[in-house]
């Protein structure tokens, strides 16, 4: 975490910035494969995502929301390889703990 200092009304005051708190992901779901999702950063599909797994596509945007409310497993997943690939049923599927 780290102070960042602000500037309200002339006078200056340091708030907490959680750069965790601050970041996006997003889940995307396979049209040919209505079983299988991928979990990464929000706006980071082409660069996080190998090639043969894009090419399991076409993929369609599902959930957005914030990486600070992701399940620990794909969190866990997407720090050590930039995404996080799950096969289940679309009502099983919560990205969110």
């Amino acid at each position: 975490m780290v102070l960042l200092p602000w500037t309200i009304g002339g006078a200056k005051e340091s708030k907490a910035y959680d750069p965790v708190q601050t970041e996006s992901y997003q889940t995307l779901r396979s049209v040919s494969d209505l079983h299988l999702f991928v979990v990464c950063k929000d706006g980071k599909f082409y660069a996080s995502v190998p090639e043969h797994v894009r090419h399991r596509g076409p993929w369609q945007g599902q959930h957005r929301g914030e990486l600070a409310n992701l399940a620990i497993p794909y969190l866990l997943d997407i720090e050590e390889q930039g995404y996080s690939l799950v096969r289940c049923e679309l009502a099983v599927f919560k990205p969110e703990a």
